[in-house]
């Protein structure tokens, strides 16, 4: 973008936040202007979550008025990244903490995009318990956008992605992720410890929001797809990648365990003893077209005995 266009897109930006507050009577609002187009550099993606970032609900007027002084602080992207991901971290409730680190989480490490209605039951799944109709976020396609500080979009499939390949990029860098102080650590864990929740959530989803009797209602019932959805918006990812979340964070386990990875394996111990919700899992998967199968990705990675031997209910219940 040039300096003429992002002049154009910044000019009613900063109307708002003269409304707000942010910039003040005595403030000349086209130096402004000038100012962060400037500082933009050509980077259209900059200045708008700059100016999401100034926007922010979570920032108090001084705190934007401050950041608004001392733009050197949030000179580029990963800068900004950094600051808006600890805006985050400081300015939310543990629930909602919890809530944005998931979200963070499945869009980085999923092996697919998750649509709207998946990533809300997915960051709010409960996990020792059913899903129900107070685990919903009001709007949340709208809400998302506030909740990641302008890092996550819909695409036009109303599917989440994070607004550029570069804040992936960011969040999954391991030499940042290995610096404890750093907001990044705290919120989009290295991969194999993201993949703990992620599988958690799936059997999770699994274990306690699907009953377990046939989908259809029925054993002569064939389940129809679309209505499943319907019913069930997480049941298709959870069918399709709850192993391959669950394997990948196996093949990381530390010698000693967390009380987290404990319970992680507990769940997946309680899935497969629990017969009939084997049997919906494998219903379901006839259902989305999907080949039931049970760390089918670690052949390709490890041979993964020792854990075989270290639980052996993974042993009973391999494919």
């Amino acid at each position: 973008m040039n300096f003429e266009s992002l002049q154009t897109f910044l000019r009613p930006k900063t109307q708002r936040l003269a409304r707000d507050g942010v910039i003040s009577s005595e403030d000349n609002g086209d130096q402004i202007v000038t100012l962060l187009a400037r500082r933009a550099n050509g980077m259209s993606l900059w200045a708008q979550l700059l100016v999401e970032y100034l926007l922010s609900p979570n920032l108090s007027i001084r705190q934007r008025r401050e950041a608004l002084k001392d733009l050197n602080r949030l000179q580029g992207l990963d800068a900004l990244y950094q600051e808006i991901l600890r805006s985050i971290e400081q300015s939310t409730w543990q629930a909602a903490r919890l809530n944005i680190t998931r979200a963070f989480q499945f869009i980085s490490y999923a092996p697919r995009p998750l649509h709207v209605n998946e990533l809300e039951v997915a960051i709010t799944t409960p996990l020792p318990s059913a899903v129900d109709e107070y685990d919903k976020i009001p709007s949340f396609d709208k809400a998302l956008s506030q909740m990641s500080g302008a890092l996550i979009e819909l695409d036009l499939e109303r599917k989440a992605r994070f607004v550029h390949v570069s804040v992936l990029e960011y969040l999954t860098d391991e030499s940042r992720q290995e610096q404890p102080l750093d907001s990044v650590s705290n919120l989009v864990k290295e991969r194999s410890l993201a993949q703990r929740p992620c599988a958690s959530c799936c059997l999770a989803y699994l274990l306690y929001s699907i009953p377990a009797e046939p989908l259809g209602g029925g054993p002569q019932i064939f389940a129809d797809r679309d209505s499943q959805k319907i019913r069930y918006p997480f049941l298709e990812y959870s069918v399709q990648y709850w192993d391959f979340h669950f394997s990948e964070f196996l093949l990381e386990l530390p010698p000693v365990l967390s009380q987290e990875c404990e319970f992680s394996i507990k769940l997946a111990s309680d899935f497969f003893s629990a017969k009939r919700n084997l049997m919906v899992w494998i219903e379901a998967c006839c259902v989305f077209g999907e080949v039931p199968r049970i760390f089918s990705n670690w052949p390709e990675r490890i041979d993964g005995s020792h854990l075989l031997s270290r639980f052996p209910f993974l042993c009973r219940n391999r494919q």
